[in-house]
């Protein structure tokens, strides 16, 4: 939770303002889901982390585009990077995650660019070596867990629900209680911003952060339902 917070800041900060990063950093860790999943030995913090870092980096390429190539090469590896550890973190989830709140930003804004410069082999070489080799020594100690993994866990609870122990409608009535004690300040600004019809054709970098949070938000949500 705390190497979440210190990612929000310094990407909040940079892309919106200090105000806004103290806001962030210091409202994240007091969600009291976050809170509680936080006292857990549970992967899931990583994991969000993981995540956050990785949207975090391609929002630095969709805001410098074409203005500092060296910048946008180091974003990239980020991204991947991140990527990587969260699929030795919790497997297939990271990148899933990931893809979904992109393809939801692409189609808010039109703005497909920066989505694109991450499609280069550097940064699915630097995803490869932290995934493979995890993954090859773990089957390698355990074969079954080969056919867990692809078979259960990827093809079995991802598209046919098996192992879901909850209805579909159970994390739209929980979010509210998660977001506790925020839950009157984030939900009504979640409202107004999707009321909003914002230009999304020309709208620029600065201005589509909301859009993107707005993607982020709802893609994730829908990921796992």
């Amino acid at each position: 939770a705390c190497l979440t917070a210190l990612i929000l800041f310094a990407w909040i900060d940079r892309a919106i303002g200090r105000r806004a990063a103290w806001r962030a950093a210091l409202i994240f860790p007091t969600f009291i889901e976050v809170a509680i999943l936080a006292r857990f030995a549970s992967t899931d913090m990583l994991l969000t982390a993981c995540i956050t870092g990785a949207l975090a980096a391609f929002w630095r390429i969709e805001s410098r585009e074409d203005s500092d190539p060296r910048c946008c090469r180091a974003a990239r590896l980020g991204f991947w990077l991140a990527l990587g550890v969260g699929v030795v973190v919790k497997g297939h989830i990271a990148p899933v995650v990931a893809l979904a709140v992109l393809v939801a930003y692409g189609a808010l804004t039109r703005r497909w660019r920066a989505v694109r410069s991450l499609l280069h082999w550097d940064g699915f070489l630097v995803f490869l070596a932290l995934a493979i080799p995890w993954f090859g020594t773990v089957i390698r100690l355990e074969p079954r867990l080969l056919d867990f993994y692809f078979g259960h866990e990827i093809r079995d609870r991802t598209f046919d629900g098996v192992g879901r122990r909850k209805p579909f409608w159970y994390f739209a009535a929980a979010l509210p209680g998660g977001l506790f004690p925020w839950t009157f300040c984030i939900l009504p600004a979640l409202s107004a911003l999707f009321r909003r019809r914002p230009d999304v054709g020309d709208a620029g970098p600065q201005k589509s952060i909301e859009r993107f949070l707005a993607g982020w938000s709802v893609a994730a949500f829908i990921v796992f339902l």
